[in-house]
């Protein structure tokens, strides 16, 4: 009984080793080929001199941050008193108003005040009038 209990043991040891090498001699598959993605070519950028609607911009800018950053405080503050009111149940409503005063463009450009469609009140400078 003893040599039958070796015999199947060295079977056992044959097989496994016999499998290991097998197994770690294998190589991975190779990972997926990437997919192709077609990317429009980019425009080339528009230059342009700064005119009357650049220059607003900046006064508008100027002119609204005190207001933004009163708007963005009052709404913060009553947001966080609607919060601590409902005990936490309003928070999706506290969010909108926190939002309403903060979660919004802060700088105006050019590009806002320009009207669409529209050559803008100066010529460009490589119109007929500079010429």
């Amino acid at each position: 009984m003893n040599h039958l209990r070796r015999v199947i043991a060295c079977m056992l040891v044959a097989v496994f080793l016999g499998q290991v090498p097998s197994a770690l001699g294998q190589t991975p598959p190779p990972p997926p080929a990437p997919a192709v993605v077609e990317v429009m070519p980019a425009e080339p950028p528009v230059t342009r001199n700064a005119d009357v609607y650049d220059v607003g911009a900046g006064v508008v800018t100027a002119a609204r941050i005190p207001f933004n950053i009163a708007l963005c405080g009052l709404g913060a503050a009553v947001g966080t008193a609607l919060f601590l009111i409902t005990l936490g149940t309003a928070y999706k409503a506290t969010t909108r108003t926190i939002e309403e005063g903060c979660a919004q463009r802060w700088i105006i450009r050019g590009d806002d005040l320009r009207p669409r469609g529209a050559p803008g009140v100066l010529p460009e400078r490589g119109s007929d009038l500079y010429k």
